[in-house]
């Protein structure tokens, strides 16, 4: 299989570009519909296309009841609850600086698979978290230039976003640990159940959409634009990103995320025909200098 080839870093860095250009794209209808409808959608398709996988391949999907319990909640926390708040910090950041908080895990996994996992974290991660926390400032500092405040219901989002998705990471992990030569797209079907889960039970309590209204409302090319969009951030990324975070160092695979940002906004850039604001060059020369405090 082309998965096994590839390195942990090669195959986080596929997933990235293609979650960046996925990203643009629910960003987009996030604004023209709302996130929990985006969310509700790619999930459902996520959970279509990794099922069909399994089945297709004949793949086994026996796993242990910890990695059961693991991947769902996995699913819940990460692919539900986070990408809600995630989607939601689009719409008031945009794609590319929502990415650049996604700085922030390579801390959050490194102290957490040190304690847990027993993988290496050192002080100098420290200095990293420092230049990410510069990052996100100079963000915010660029949206109280532009729109008069510092927009920081979208950093809130941003920062409650990926410490849900760490912890996600964190439970993905424990799941593969606890079912050893257990299939990254298995560990996803499973995720996407979860998230599917979770999905039902919000929406018996909120009632936050009609799935169907929605769905009729979109033009016949937005509905391929958001389904394109949700199989390439869904199934492709997550198959990518689960079968390195099987094999590789949490906080380095974590690390690697970094390029998420400079992917979607060189996607942003070029769709809007503009050169990336000042702004934004310097919270990328603060992130780079994160990302290989964080590598290392």
């Amino acid at each position: 299989m082309i998965l096994s080839s590839l390195d942990p870093v090669s195959l986080t860095l596929l997933s990235t570009l293609c979650f960046s250009i996925a990203s643009l794209i629910f960003t987009d209808f996030s604004k023209l519909l709302n996130p929990f409808w985006v969310n509700a959608f790619k999930a459902s398709i996520g959970l279509v296309l990794f099922w069909s996988t399994v089945f297709l391949f004949q793949l086994t999907f026996q796993v242990s009841w910890q990695s059961f319990f693991a991947f769902t909640l996995s699913g819940a926390l990460g692919l539900m609850i986070a990408d809600i708040f995630m989607l939601k910090a689009m719409s008031f950041i945009g794609a590319s600086r929502m990415l650049m908080f996604f700085g922030l895990q390579p801390f959050i996994l490194g102290l957490t698979s040190y304690l847990f996992f027993q993988q290496q974290f050192y002080a100098h991660h420290f200095y990293g978290l420092i230049s990410i926390i510069f990052c996100i400032a100079i963000i915010s500092f660029e949206n109280f230039k532009r729109d008069g405040h510092f927009n920081l219901e979208g950093v809130k989002f941003g920062v409650i976003a990926v410490t849900l998705d760490a912890f996600g990471v964190l439970l993905t992990r424990y799941g593969f640990d606890h079912t050893p030569g257990i299939s990254p797209i298995t560990g996803n079907a499973y995720r996407c159940l979860g998230a599917i889960a979770m999905l039902t039970c919000m929406q018996l309590v909120y009632k936050k959409f009609d799935f169907k209204s929605n769905w009729l409302k979109l033009s016949r090319l937005d509905q391929i634009k958001i389904s394109f969009g949700a199989s390439l951030g869904v199934y492709f990324a997550l198959m990518f990103y689960l079968t390195a975070i099987s094999r590789g160092n949490l906080a380095l695979v974590s690390s690697v995320v970094i390029a998420a940002p400079m992917f979607a906004a060189f996607f942003e850039c070029l769709r809007a025909r503009k050169w990336p604001s000042l702004y934004l060059l310097l919270s990328f020369t603060f992130f780079i200098t994160g990302y290989f405090l964080l590598k290392n």
